[in-house]
């Protein structure tokens, strides 16, 4: 006797897939016709949107680290470790963002030596 879980399992896509199939919609079709959503030629500008990618998230990210470093070191009471640790955690922050930002600035400077069109 098979599994109940599996029958269920089964069912489920079925009745999931069943009204797209019924609607005349192909579900293969975007295999056969794959898009680029980078919208990339090369792999200088794969580069670049991922490093734009993590400039937004770092600069996002990077806020919150440091209220919690500065939390912290509020809260640490005159503990040495603590302020330490607090310390380290804003620059290790803003050695991140540097070493984002300088990223960046290397991907233009490659794309400028090699002449390769964006």
């Amino acid at each position: 006797m098979p599994n109940k879980t599996l029958l269920f399992s089964l069912s489920l896509i079925i009745l999931l897939i069943n009204p797209l199939t019924a609607e005349g919609i192909d579900l293969l079709s975007p295999l056969e016709n794959p898009t680029n959503p980078l919208e990339c030629d090369n792999i200088f500008c794969v580069i670049d949107r991922l490093i734009n990618f993590l400039i937004i998230l770092a600069f996002g990210i990077a806020p919150i680290i440091i209220i919690t470093a500065g939390y912290c070191f509020i809260t640490s009471m005159g503990d040495p470790e603590k302020i330490i640790t607090a310390k380290k955690l804003i620059l290790y922050t803003l050695i991140g963002l540097i070493i984002i930002i300088c990223a960046k600035s290397l991907v233009f400077l490659f794309q400028e030596s090699l002449d390769v069109k964006r």
